[in-house]
Formats: C-alpha cells, structure tokens, sequence
C-alpha cells in the first residue's frame, strides 16, 4: 500500500489524498498477476459554525461584546476561526 497523504493536519494534502493498494498472485511455476486499487480520499464538507449571533440595530455606542463561535467539521478536529 501506498499513500500521497501528507503529514501536516494544517494542509490540504492531510485531508486530499490517494492511497494504492496492490495485491500479486504467485503460483509455484514463478507466473504472476498483479491488480491495484486506487482510492481517493477528499474532504469535500464545509466546516459548520455554532453560536454566531443574530443580526442587531442598535442606538450609538450599545453595540454587544464580540461573540465566541465554535466550528466543527468532519475531518478537521480543530478548523480555525478567523
């Protein structure tokens, strides 16, 4: 088996990869055959965000206090918020 998945969670290439797997029949006469599977991984799936406040008017300075969002997404433990 072979894979191009990278080692580092912060790039793409952590989440975007392909492995191959490939299997060799051998008989005792030293004849073989040989298949592959080629399998694409892909993070496909847009982080969800949680806890964003609602649209508000307010009247000169009574604007709120900055709100702490989370964000959670299917490959991504951590996704950042920015």
């Amino acid at each position: 088996e072979t894979s191009t998945k990278g080692t580092d969670p912060d790039q793409a290439s952590f989440y975007n990869y392909e492995i191959t797997r490939t299997w060799t029949a051998t008989d005792a006469a030293g004849n073989s055959s040989s298949q592959s599977q080629k399998i694409t991984v892909s993070d496909a799936s847009a982080p969800t965000l949680s806890g964003v406040p609602a649209d508000v008017t307010v009247t000169c300075d009574n604007i709120p206090a900055v709100a702490s969002p989370s964000a959670s997404d299917v490959c991504d433990a951590t996704p950042a918020i920015t």
